[in-house]
């Protein structure tokens, strides 16, 4: 009985790895600034802000970002995965909405305790 106990749990252990794995769910993380190629910055008609840029290592995928407003000044954070099946992509088309109407002059990229300034109004 905890033959057949201990095989069923090492069973569900190994699909739960194996799910995480290939979600990308384990080592999703901050990225750090340095980690990020920002290849433009624009200020839209409509108000809103585009970031587009690339993870720089092709061993992480771009997986979510947030944002905080913090005055007129907004920190982006972007989060990475190791590259999966179902996470390949390291490219990234951020739009912060209505960044011109709520008066935002800078957007600072910041993760792991560190930060760059991708752009001023």
């Amino acid at each position: 009985m905890a033959k057949s106990h201990n095989f069923v749990m090492s069973l569900i252990l190994g699909i739960v790895i194996i799910l995480g794995l290939l979600t990308g769910l384990f080592g999703v993380s901050e990225a750090h600034p340095n980690d990020i190629y920002i290849h433009e910055v624009v200020a839209e008609n409509d108000g809103n802000v585009r970031v587009i840029g690339d993870m720089l290592s092709s061993g992480m995928a771009y997986n979510a970002y947030s944002v905080e407003q913090n005055g007129n000044v907004v920190l982006l954070h972007i989060k990475s995965a190791p590259v999966t099946p179902f996470n390949r992509d390291g490219s990234f088309d951020i739009v912060i909405e209505d960044a011109g109407a709520t008066g935002i002059e800078e957007i600072i990229l910041v993760g792991r305790g560190a930060s760059k300034t991708i752009y001023r109004a």
